[in-house]
């Protein structure tokens, strides 16, 4: 990872991708524990790690009900990066990556599911090994 980047958790990630996403398309470097690993579901191939993040309210009105948080930090890695992994001996993704703190480094993606509560996802895509390492 470069040393210069600011690292962010999921939660800082949502003022700091708002503010850039205004100026500029940059890249990201976010830390975060894995909560579930495993196979992309699809024809593509691939691999997704997620974890749980509380984002801001998208309603935060008078009178709403306080709903638990069902907002996602995700990575997807790409075939070629789940290859590389397997090239550079990470025989197992799973084991690698469950429940250990993880950096990746990308652009940040952002989806929202209209549904009650509102379910936000921000997400990076791995394209090659070296945007993703366990720190711990």
């Amino acid at each position: 990872m470069h040393p210069a980047v600011q690292v962010v958790t999921p939660e800082q990630l949502e003022e700091a991708w708002g503010l850039a996403r205004m100026k500029e398309r940059r890249d990201f470097t976010v830390r975060f524990w894995v909560r579930s690993a495993a196979p992309a579901s699809g024809t593509a191939g691939g691999f997704v790690l997620e974890a749980d993040a509380k984002f801001k309210d998208l309603y935060q009105g008078e009178g709403r009900p306080t709903q638990p948080s069902r907002d996602l930090f995700r990575v997807e890695l790409s075939p070629k990066a789940e290859a590389e992994l397997a090239k550079a001996g990470v025989a197992d993704l799973k084991e690698h990556f469950a429940a250990r703190e993880v950096e990746v480094r990308g652009t940040v993606e952002a989806m929202d599911y209209w549904c009650f509560p509102v379910v936000r996802v921000y997400m990076i895509r791995v394209g090659r090994a070296e945007q993703i390492r366990v720190v711990r």
